[in-house]
């Protein structure tokens, strides 16, 4: 009976370590310790009474007094992962925080970025503009009507009121009400 004693302990100290090295490892790997755990037991077997045991030449082990807990069982009893210490959910914790602050940051450029293009792409439109006060309003118009309306909606504002006028008495009636919908919010 002694010899089944020590065979027990070494082959509990060998599962405990087991499953030591596996959830290290698990972790490693990023897994949850629940993950681990359901990948670790093998899938449970029909119980066995203890007659049936005994018939079939086997010892059965009795954990804390309960005499139908099959060796299946009081292995998944053994393989139990602690929770998540306090101190790697607080690492966890500040490490979201540092992200959450360089995302903060990242936002920050990328909007004063933002801001630097469309400063540039109005300095354009406005040089366009000027550019396009010289040109004759015939030539303008035919210019214009092969635009599309987002780039006739940023040009015309810019143009003076009295070409601006013009350019679009010389445009087809339907563009031309359609560009003036749009100058003023309506569509």
């Amino acid at each position: 009976m002694g010899r089944m004693i020590k065979i027990i302990v070494i082959a509990l100290v060998a599962a405990g370590s087991f499953t030591g090295y596996a959830v290290i490892f698990g972790m490693t790997m990023g897994l949850k310790p629940a993950q681990m755990v359901s990948t670790m037991i093998p899938p449970k077997a029909p119980q066995k009474t203890d007659a049936e045991n005994k018939e079939a030449g086997q010892d059965s082990i009795i954990v804390a007094g309960n005499d139908s807990t099959s060796k299946s069982d009081s292995l998944t009893a053994i393989v139990t992962v602690p929770e998540p210490h306090e101190d790697t959910i607080q690492a966890q914790i500040a490490q979201l925080n540092q992200e959450k602050a360089e995302l903060s940051k990242l936002k920050s450029e990328i909007t004063e970025l933002l801001k630097v293009k469309s400063m540039a792409d109005s300095a354009r439109i406005a040089n366009l503009a000027k550019m396009y006060d010289g040109v004759e309003v015939t030539q303008l118009a035919a210019m214009i009507a092969n635009m599309d309306d987002t780039l006739v909606l940023t040009i015309l504002p810019r143009l003076k009121t009295q070409k601006a006028g013009k350019v679009l008495e010389a445009m087809p009636a339907d563009r031309a009400a359609r560009i003036s919908s749009k100058l003023i919010g309506i569509n």
